[in-house]
């Protein structure tokens, strides 16, 4: 079985977390290290780069 490599960078590892894993917001914050707040605007400000969510 093959296993995709763990992102390096703290965006990609919060969009793994999130829709690979299915993780709620507050188990990702909580495995990132951060408050469930922050990853809200995380993910906030990366739809809005993205042109999502207008």
């Amino acid at each position: 079985m093959r296993t995709r490599p763990v992102p390096s960078s703290t965006e990609a590892r919060l969009w793994s977390l999130l829709a690979t894993h299915r993780y709620s917001t507050r188990k990702a914050a909580a495995v990132l290290g951060v408050s469930q707040r922050t990853v809200r605007r995380w993910e906030r400000a990366a739809r809005g780069r993205r042109g999502e969510g207008v």
